[in-house]
C-alpha cells in the first residue's frame, strides 16, 4: 500500500481535469470558426507583365450579364468607299428658257434611208443598212476581242465589335480577352476606323480571340478596385 495515497489521487484528478478542459476548449473553438465569404472578383498579377488578371465567380458574371464575342477577319468597305458613299451626289442644274407665249414644237423633217444594195461578190446581204462588201481574195475582217475586266477585292481586315472597346484616360484603346473560364486580361488594340457596329483594327489580338462585349466596364472596375456593387460585393 502506498504511503501517499492522497497525493496520487490528487495528481490523477488534475490530469483528468486538464483533459476535460482541453476538450471543452477545443470543442468551443471549432464551433466559432467560420469560413470567409468568397469574393466575387479576384485580381492576380501576371509574371513578367504589367497587366493584371481578373477572375470572376459564376454568380458575379451572371449578375452583370457578361457576354463575349469573337474577333474576326473579314472584308469590309475601305475608307475611300465609305467617303464616296457618304458624299452627296452633285447634279448639274438644268438651264431653263423663259417663254412669253405658248410653246411651239417644230417637227424635224423625216429622213428616208435607202436600203443597201448588195454588191457583186457579197457573201450575205447587208444587215441594218451596213455594207459587208469583201474584195475578192481578201480575208474577212473581225473586231478585236475585248479584254476582260477584273475586280480586285480589298484584303480582309481584323474587326471587333465596338461594344468590346474601352479607352483609358490616355486615349489607349483596349479589350478584355478571355484567357480561361471566367478569367479576363486587358490587351491593347489600335482602331483604324468604324463600319456600322464593327471597329476595323490595325493591331490587336488575333482572329478567333474571345473578348468581353457586355460587362467589360464592371471587369475594369474590379481590376482597378472601384465599384463592386454590381458584382455582388
Amino acid at each position: 500500500m502506498s504511503r501517499f495515497p492522497c497525493r496520487r489521487s490528487a495528481r490523477v484528478g488534475l490530469v483528468v481535469a486538464a483533459l476535460v478542459s482541453a476538450g471543452l476548449v477545443a470543442g468551443c473553438g471549432s464551433s466559432t470558426v467560420a469560413a470567409p465569404p468568397q469574393q466575387p472578383a479576384t485580381v492576380q498579377s501576371i509574371p513578367g507583365s504589367a497587366s493584371l488578371r481578373v477572375r470572376l465567380t459564376a454568380e458575379a458574371a451572371r449578375r452583370i450579364g457578361l457576354q463575349t464575342a469573337t474577333i474576326t477577319q473579314q472584308v469590309v468597305p475601305s475608307r475611300p468607299q465609305l467617303a464616296a458613299a457618304a458624299a452627296p451626289s452633285a447634279v448639274a442644274p438644268t438651264a431653263t428658257t423663259p417663254t412669253t407665249g405658248p410653246a411651239t414644237i417644230a417637227a424635224a423633217p423625216a429622213t428616208t434611208v435607202a436600203p443597201a444594195v448588195p454588191a457583186p461578190g457579197d457573201t450575205e446581204p447587208p444587215k441594218n443598212g451596213a455594207s459587208t462588201t469583201t474584195s475578192p481574195g481578201a480575208a474577212p475582217t473581225t473586231a478585236p476581242p475585248t479584254a476582260a475586266t477584273t475586280t480586285t477585292l480589298p484584303a480582309p481586315r481584323l474587326t471587333v465589335p465596338t461594344a468590346a472597346i474601352l479607352y483609358m484616360p490616355s486615349g489607349q484603346a483596349f479589350v478584355y480577352v478571355v484567357t480561361a473560364t471566367l478569367t479576363y486580361e486587358r490587351q491593347p488594340v489600335a482602331v483604324d476606323y468604324v463600319v456600322a457596329d464593327l471597329a476595323v483594327l490595325t493591331s490587336g489580338p488575333p482572329a478567333g480571340t474571345s473578348v468581353v462585349t457586355v460587362g467589360a466596364d464592371e471587369v475594369l472596375g474590379a481590376e482597378l478596385g472601384v465599384g463592386g456593387q454590381e458584382l455582388g460585393s
